[in-house]
């Protein structure tokens, strides 16, 4: 019974990752796989003909626009302008799919990522109205795109501490019981030396008529 509690007590305190540790693994495989596929469905943009014309004008999967892109004093033409709105049907259908992802494990992201395409589009809308230039397009996505990576850094150390939190908690109360366990085993090992059966010896030792006898034990 002995060995069998303290195997439970070495499971439960050693061998068992905590709720908020299998959370954050859970979360940050769900992200990985969600940005994979999302960075893949955006890419798909480079390799379409259709697209081209806007690829050469704008930041589409580039980490950054160009000197030549940010310099841009043009305004959207005919043809820009078609291309455009083709590169956002697709674009929306990518932001779709990881919305979907995200409303896993990972939803404290899902405010970001619509905050960032909120603003996107608002400069898209002016840039098709021809009220800025696509150089005033690509500086305003790419500050855009800084804030929103500042944000996610932001998200993923609140995150992270919250976790942490939860952890230190979790850790807590399994030394808590960890505790009560030993306790609860030494009261049983007292319990069982109490109990066992009572063996006594009696030694006796003859000198002439006198007889002397020692009892040891109970």
């Amino acid at each position: 019974m002995r060995y069998l509690s303290m195997m439970v007590i070495v499971f439960l305190v050693a061998g068992c990752a905590t709720q908020s540790q299998r959370q954050m693994n859970a979360a940050q495989q769900n992200i990985t796989v969600s940005m994979s596929a999302f960075k893949a469905c955006i890419q798909q943009i480079e390799g379409t003909p259709a697209y081209n014309i806007v690829n050469s004008k704008s930041l589409i999967t580039a980490p950054k626009p160009t000197l030549a892109q940010m310099t841009d004093d043009t305004k959207i033409n005919a043809k820009e302008k078609e291309a455009i709105f083709k590169v956002r049907e697709h674009t929306d259908r990518c932001k779709q799919d990881l919305l979907s992802a995200l409303s896993g494990v990972a939803t404290a992201y899902a405010p970001s990522f619509l905050d960032i395409w909120a603003k996107s589009d608002k400069m898209t809308v002016e840039l098709v109205k021809k009220k800025i230039t696509w150089g005033d397009y690509n500086v305003s996505k790419a500050e855009a795109i800084a804030e929103f990576a500042r944000q996610n850094q932001i998200i993923t150390a609140e995150i992270n501490r919250g976790l942490s939190q939860q952890h230190q908690q979790e850790m807590a109360s399994r030394q808590h019981f960890f505790d009560q366990m030993q306790q609860w085993s030494y009261q049983q090992q007292v319990l069982n030396a109490l109990n066992r059966p009572s063996v006594s010896t009696t030694n006796c030792n003859s000198f002439g008529n006198n007889t002397n006898c020692t009892t040891i034990g109970r």
